[in-house]
This record gives C-alpha cells, structure tokens and sequence, in this order.
C-alpha cells in the first residue's frame, strides 16, 4: 500500500444548512445538460463530506461528476442521485491490472459491482492520467493492457453495456494542433495509440482529452486573443483546408484531437473532455487569472454545451465536458491559480455565477461576463497532469534534490505527500512498507522528502517541480543515508 493511502486523513466539516437537505426531491424537480460534468478533486483540508457533495450536485443542472479514485463513501453517497459517476485508476495501479486478469476482475469487483448494484451510476473509468505523454515507456506499454482487463471485467459482470474504459491524455500527444486539419499524433506513439484508438472503436468508448484554452492563452497572451479564449465574441480563426471558422478555442482543440485520429484512420470515435477550467484567482505573474475570465469562460462552455451545437467538424453532437473542479482545494500544491479553479467554495458558496444552479435562472448560459486582461509575458506550462508552480531557486550548479522543508505545517506536508505517491505518481514503492529502503525513520518528513524528490526527478528535475505548496525546498546536499539513496539530478537538467 502506497503512502498516500496509509497516510491519508479525512479531512472534511460538516456543512450544516449551507447544502440543500433532502436530494431525492431535488433530483425529481430538476433538469440537466447531458454534457456537464465537474471534475471533484480532494486536495483540501476543509471539504465537505461525501453526502453534502452529492446534494450539492442535485441543486445544479450538472449531469456527471469524476473522481480520481474509487473512494467508497461517495460512490455510496452517489446512489440513485441520477448523475453520471467517471471513478479513476491511478497511474501506480495501471501495471498490476496489465499483468493480471484477475486482478483487474477484482479491481471490478471491489469497486464498480457493489456500487452499481446500489444504484451508483458509474459511467466511465479512467484508467492512468495523461500516460502517453510522460516519459515512463514502461506504464505507457501496459494501459491499453489494462484497459483490455478491465472492460473483459466489467463483460464478465454484466456492465460493459454501461461502464466505459479510456484513458485521459494530454495535448503534448500531438505534434501540432492548429489548424485542426493539419493536427496529428506525435509519430512516437503510434505504437500506443493505434491499439488504444482500435479498442475505442470496438466498444464505442471515447477518446479522453484534457483541454485548457487557459493554459495556450496564459502561454502567449500577446498573439492568442482572449476572446477567443473566453467563448466570446470575436473575428474567429479559420481553417484554410476545411474552411470552417472556429469562433472559441475549446472547440478547436476538440476538432484537433478529432483530425489527428481521422489522420491515423479511425473516425467515428467520440471525443470527451475530462478536464477543463479557468482560475478565478491566481498569482501576480500568472496572467488572465481572474474571476471576470472564469466566469466569462465557464459561462460560454456552459451556453455552448447546453446549445448541443458540437463543434465544427462535428455539429450537434453531443460533447461530454468535466469543468475543473467543483471546489476550490486550499492544499493544493503549486502557483496560486492551482487553488482557486473551483466553481464553489467548500461552504457550497459560488465562487461566481456559471449559471449551473437550478436556482439561477440562467443555466443554459444567458447573460454574458465582461472579461479582463492582466498584462503580463509570463509563461505557465501545464506538464504531465502536474500544473507547474514558480519557485525561485537558486542553484546554480552541480547536483540537486528536492527535500521537505522541517518548519512546515504537517497537514500541508501530508497533502503534498499524498500528491506525490497518488495523483503525481511518483515512485514511492521504498517507503510503502517497512521492507523499503527508505521507509525508516518512519517519519512525515523523511517520507515526505523521498516522495518529493522522485517526482522532482520524474518531471523533468525543474525549480518549479518542487515547490509543493511551499513545503518542499531544493538542496545541493545529498539526503541518502545508509541503503536509502536519493537520485540526484543536475540543476537544470532534464526534461523542458
């Protein structure tokens, strides 16, 4: 067991009357946009508890919700809701349910069975996250594997009809993206992506894309117009192949995942987007953070999805979309806009209106936001699933590695760890039990610290990539002690 689950703390509060109390009769009163989803990322201290998160959910019109695990409470917390359940298997699990069918049968039996028999319904499981994009060849070899046990799985329990397998993947798997009909897979991954499209084609799952027009305009606000970004009105940017005008970026990045796919000879695969969102807050160097942007941006994906319009190489389809996040998660690691992507404050507050409440009278996005731009030529790079932070260090050569720092509060240091080992997938396998090298002392910090400096190692040895919501620090003194040996990366090596 990885420490991020022997680690783990319930951190949630009692919401009381901030939520509505019976969601039973909300569910029979209320409508939904088939399309909506929002992703509910944990990475917070004063979450609300599984129960008050599903009746939350019931008082909008959002019609699917992801998580990034299988946690028990709120699948059971899920039951007859009515709303589309996406559960996730992390990338340090994926090799286990490659190599074994029968793991992958009780992976199903554990935790998909049991909660569709009670009336969850689970709709998608997403296997990995952003896999084929990072640098591990051995976890890209074994998705399409497990994806294969699990769906022979789910057939053998009599749920394949309606549970999904896929896996998310991020924009780097394309060489380029626009114009959407010259857009095409790196040539490196043909290998993974053939087989994997081939399986999407024999059991109508889809291709799971995460899309952030945030990301592409922070990244060049001087040539990427913020309209564009926004789902606001604006000259539109043409494709001179297809001729279509593409009038918001969102689309076009969909229409390009769907090209790249055409270009490889597999059509008809329908496109879901399991991650989306725009910061309505962020830090000084992080430009277009603000809420005027994320409301302007949820609004218009929000109006776009309720209009059924699909996109422009697929008009009137529908497009599945999970909003990132449903809350905003105060431990989250990295720059300030990584802790204020949620649409609601943990005391079921809107962060600001994006006409998602059934209360709101304007959920099918009427209305438009007025949006601002903050001039800035920063640079925010999202990388590997790990949106990177802006820590100043200052080593100027020779070897580092990334520690945690000692005067920290520890429920901030075991948030970080669990990030580390689970949604990070760092390589915690020697601290997971007290046969690892370096599982003593078994301590928060000195576990901390291994994590810390694997997934520094892992994505790319950069400042940025170890930060960890300020509980982390570089060294340019080695940490190994004994058998336990931390590996040391040049400063400044790796990977961009």
């Amino acid at each position: 067991m990885r420490p991020a689950l022997l680690l783990l703390l319930a951190l949630v509060a009692s919401m009381g009357d901030m939520f509505v109390a019976e969601g039973s009769q909300i569910q029979q009163a209320r409508s939904v946009i088939p399309g909506i989803g929002v992703n509910f990322g944990q990475l917070g201290n004063n979450l609300p508890a599984a129960q008050h998160v599903a009746q939350l959910l019931q008082s909008t019109v959002i019609a699917k919700v992801r998580i990034f695990n299988t946690e028990a409470a709120f699948l059971r917390a899920m039951a007859n809701t009515g709303i589309d359940v996406a559960v996730g298997v992390c990338n340090a699990d994926v090799p286990a349910l490659a190599a074994n069918a029968s793991a992958a049968a009780a992976w199903v039996s554990a935790n998909i069975a049991p909660f569709a028999a009670a009336g969850t319904r689970i709709t998608l499981v997403t296997v990995g996250n952003e896999v084929f994009s990072a640098d591990d060849q051995q976890l890209a070899a074994a998705i399409v594997p497990a994806i294969r046990n699990i769906h022979t799985a789910l057939a053998a329990a009599k749920l394949a009809d309606t549970v999904h397998v896929s896996t998310p993947h991020s924009f780097a798997i394309l060489d380029n993206s626009f114009p959407p009909s010259s857009s095409a897979f790196r040539a490196d991954l043909a290998p993974l992506l053939d087989p994997l499209l081939r399986f999407l084609v024999d059991t109508r799952a889809p291709l799971l894309v995460n899309a952030y027009p945030y990301f592409a305009f922070a990244g060049n606000p001087h040539d990427i117009p913020l309209p564009y970004a926004l789902f606001q009105p604006n000259a539109g940017a043409p494709d001179p192949k297809t001729g279509l005008i593409y009038t918001n970026m969102y689309t076009a990045q969909v229409d390009a995942a769907v090209a790249a796919m055409e270009r490889m000879g597999h059509f008809g695969i329908p496109v879901a987007v399991t991650e989306t969102g725009w910061p309505s807050q962020g830090g000084s160097d992080e430009v277009g953070a603000s809420v005027d942007n994320a409301r302007a941006f949820t609004r218009g994906l929000v109006a776009h999805l309720a209009s059924s319009s699909g996109t422009p190489l697929r008009p009137r389809q529908q497009l599945d979309t999970y909003i990132f996040a449903l809350f905003n998660e105060d431990l989250k690691p990295g720059p300030a806009s990584e802790r204020n992507y949620g649409l609601f404050a943990t005391d079921g507050t809107p962060i600001y209106d994006a006409g998602l409440l059934l209360t709101s009278g304007t959920h099918v996005g009427g209305g438009t936001a007025t949006a601002t731009t903050v001039s800035s030529s920063s640079n925010t790079t999202r990388m590997r699933g790990y949106k990177d932070g802006q820590q100043d260090h200052k080593l100027s050569s020779g070897n580092s590695w990334c520690v945690a720092k000692t005067d920290v509060d520890s429920r901030a240091l075991l948030t970080a760890l669990n990030y580390a080992c689970g949604q990070g997938e760092a390589d915690c396998k020697e601290i997971s039990s007290p046969a690892g090298s370096c599982f003593q002392p078994n301590s928060l910090v000195s576990h901390a610290s291994y994590a810390f400096n694997m997934f520094y190692h892992k994505y790319g040895r950069k400042p940025w990539n170890c930060d960890f919501g300020n509980t982390a620090t570089l060294t340019a003194t080695d940490p190994s002690y004994g058998s336990c040996s931390y590996p040391a990366a040049a400063a400044g090596a790796g990977a961009p």
